[in-house]
């Protein structure tokens, strides 16, 4: 019996045999149910066909295939196949199950089998696949389970009108397969490309906003091949753009058009219609300045979960809801409860904030890498006195340890993006490095004057880093989605140690000549905290830190931990306190 499944139904099947034992005798049976409610909405359909088709001779026994099938009228709209070892998700009290082979078939064009690369079984859609794309049964003591008498399906009620007993598998073993990677998404952020006149802008520069910018043109069809070609395999795209990746094996975003795409949902390589949240840290510290007075780094951590998790769980540009608000102004009406798009990054350019945003409850997190790891190196050696190794690779490690420390922390995926202003050697080794640790998302950011990456280089890129993910397979990762890492630096909760503290940023604000906690005028790095001591003298023990551990070629993560919380997992783990002081705690 699976956990999701009920107490009631439990003690049901006490007495009534099994949920494989039902399987087994409905083999070969079919229902089918008038579809009433919600007038006028969408999809607009008159009934379901749900059939439990004859197990094939080459299936294991314990498996067995569910179809359902959605009309309008005498169309077929469209129509899914799952196998699977448990009909749990038939019952009210039921849940996810196990599904081994998922075959989705389109109003037209040919029958779809989506495949995880990780796993090698059934990619399921992402969306509230079994909490509102699947018909189950209203009462759980129905006794022609798996067949019910009544039962609901995105918000309307299904009403069984027929039944019969010789039930056929769909065409599985004529679908194409399209095998998708979920945890490698190589991907842009914008569904156009220059038009190929070399760089404007090298790495580095910082160009007003009245600056040239490059030209941008749609993408178009063979532009999408060379991307996919080249290994892309995530894209956000207007509608218009859709015939072009809908039946690749990649995956979209897609915003508007939705009503004319009923089986959109079931589709397991549509992610939804968020790509990413922008910028919740940065944001408040500078377009907003709403810790402008602030007094205290953990005060200005507090407001930046604030405001990830009201963006998060929101229906705006940013939110989970979002996807539920745009089906609904299509027309789309799957139930009272909302369906929430929940796996979707912070794109954030503040990288100590991993750990608040993540904190906060946002789905995932992703770098906006600008690296340059000499300016980064004398940046260090200026403002904290400590000296900081100048090579790509330490900087790369340096700043995927904040990513890295909040993932395995909060349990979240997270990634790196390449922005044009990354020097040549850093772009080259960030996607294979993050790769080792466990990252999940491989971006560039693809417009804005020095900000973009050249259509080029982004083609060169990903083709190097997929040449390097296939010859070094990494393993399945736990569900953190992390490296190992033996050490932890351990900062107090509410502060950062990145650049964005160390200097002033005069395009932001030019009321400010050195660097401060939050961009707040109370916490510049000359100011002392409320234990009396610089905030300049705590990052400069980390930093400390961190160089020496990454001199010693020791993996580390970054965490920021409130005075009665703790880290586990590590080796050791280094805690700078708010004093200045550093205690080692666990083996040298």
């Amino acid at each position: 019996m699976r956990p999701g499944t009920s107490a009631l139904l439990f003690c049901l099947l006490t007495a009534t045999g099994s949920l494989a034992d039902l399987a087994s005798s409905a083999q070969g049976n079919w229902a089918r149910y008038e579809v009433t409610g919600l007038p006028g909405a969408l999809p607009s359909l008159s009934h379901l066909v749900v059939s439990l088709p004859p197990t094939q001779r080459a299936d294991d026994p314990s498996r067995f295939w569910v179809q359902v099938e959605a009309f309008a009228g005498p169309r077929r709209c469209f129509a899914l196949a799952m196998q699977v070892g448990s009909l749990d998700f038939l019952y009210p009290g039921g849940g996810a199950v196990e599904v081994f082979r998922y075959v989705l078939f389109p109003a037209a064009g040919e029958g779809l089998e989506f495949v995880s690369a990780t796993t090698g079984q059934a990619l399921l859609p992402p969306c509230g696949f079994f909490t509102h794309l699947l018909p189950r049964a209203v009462a759980v003591a129905d006794p022609d389970m798996p067949f019910f008498a009544t039962g609901t399906w995105a918000g309307r009620t299904l009403r069984r009108v027929a039944r019969g007993n010789r039930a056929s598998l769909l065409p599985v073993g004529q679908a194409r397969r399209l095998v998708l990677d979920p945890e490698v998404l190589v991907g842009t952020s914008r569904s156009v490309r220059d038009t190929n006149t070399g760089r404007l802008y090298q790495p580095g520069d910082e160009p007003a906003d009245t600056a040239p910018d490059y030209t941008y043109v749609p993408l178009g069809p063979a532009d999408y091949r060379a991307l996919i070609g080249a290994g892309m395999n995530l894209f956000d795209v207007p509608p218009e753009h859709l015939p072009w990746v809908i039946e690749e094996p990649v995956f979209f975003l897609l915003r508007d058009g939705l009503e004319r795409l009923p089986e959109l949902l079931y589709r397991s390589n549509y992610l939804g219609t968020v790509q990413f949240m922008d910028e919740p840290a940065i944001r408040a510290m500078a377009f907003e300045r709403l810790a402008r007075d602030f007094t205290s780094p953990s005060a200005a951590a507090e407001l930046v979960l604030e405001l990830t998790r009201g963006r998060y769980l929101g229906d705006g540009v940013y939110g989970a809801g979002n996807l539920n608000r745009r089906l609904h102004a299509a027309g789309l009406e799957l139930g009272p409860q909302p369906l929430l798009q929940t796996d979707f990054p912070v794109w954030e350019t503040v990288p100590g904030a991993a750990w608040y945003e993540l904190e906060a409850g946002a789905g995932g997190w992703l770098l906006e890498a600008r690296f340059r790891p000499t300016w980064f190196a004398g940046l260090v050696q200026r403002e904290l006195g400590v000296h900081f190794p100048a090579d790509a690779e330490s900087c790369i490690r340096y700043h995927c340890a904040f990513a890295t420390g909040a993932a395995r922390r909060f349990g979240a995926p997270w990634g790196i993006s390449i922005y044009g202003q990354m020097e040549t050697e850093a772009a080259a080794r960030v996607f294979p490095l993050a790769y080792d640790l466990g990252a999940r998302y491989f971006w560039f950011w693809t417009s804005d004057r020095a900000h973009h990456v050249p259509f080029g280089e982004q083609l060169e890129l990903t083709r190097a880093f997929r040449d390097y993910a296939r010859a070094h397979p990494r393993p399945r990762l736990p569900a953190s989605r992390t490296g190992p890492a033996e050490v932890a630096v351990a900062l107090p909760w509410g502060y950062l140690c990145d650049h964005y503290e160390l200097k002033a940023y005069p395009a932001y604000d030019t009321t400010f000549t050195v660097g401060r906690m939050w961009w707040s005028s109370a916490m510049e790095m000359t100011d002392t905290n409320a234990v009396g001591v610089p905030y300049r003298q705590v990052l400069a023990a980390a930093a400390a830190q961190a160089a020496q551990l990454l001199a010693q070629g020791t993996l580390f993560d970054f965490v920021f931990l409130r005075p009665d919380e703790s880290a586990s997992g590590y080796r050791r783990v280094v805690r700078i306190q708010e004093d200045g002081q550093v205690l080692q705690q666990g083996e040298p």
